[in-house]
């Protein structure tokens, strides 16, 4: 699946950054469903020793999609709203170190009121005083 977006709030990640984001969402074709995706990371991350899902807080049963190696990762498929609280949990797990940096991937084109690359961009110009944390947004094909 093609990379058609990536966005930075801070300087690029490292090249090791940018081989971990190319091989989350390397698949095969133009265009893949949101269960494919969830299915195909789930596997492949678990494969590389990411923790999947991750639960940063040991009294409640909160989690982001995965991490690793201080990287936070979360795939926000459905309501947009999912995407600002799946942004505020990596910038929670950054402010308490448990992260360095996080990966945010979505789709690109607007889909009803779902998550998608160009929102988030134009949402992260306005928080970027609260929104902190080294972060790569990878915006990619992915049909309902």
């Amino acid at each position: 699946m093609d990379i058609d977006k990536i966005l930075y709030n801070k300087k690029p990640f490292h090249q090791d950054d940018q081989e971990i984001m190319r091989m989350i969402i390397d698949l095969p074709g133009q265009s893949v469903s949101v269960s494919e995706l969830k299915k195909y990371t789930k596997k492949e991350l678990e494969a590389r020793g990411w923790i999947y899902p991750f639960r940063y807080h040991p009294k409640l049963s909160n989690t982001i999609t995965a991490a690793r190696d201080k990287t936070g990762l979360c795939l926000p498929l459905g309501n947009i709203a999912r995407l600002f609280y799946d942004l505020l949990k990596l910038q929670y797990c950054y402010s308490k170190n448990i992260i360095e940096r996080g990966i945010i991937i979505c789709p690109i084109a607007p889909e009803g009121n779902r998550a998608y690359i160009e929102r988030l961009d134009r949402e992260m110009q306005i928080y970027l005083s609260v929104i902190d944390i080294p972060l790569c947004a990878i915006g990619t094909n992915i049909r309902g």
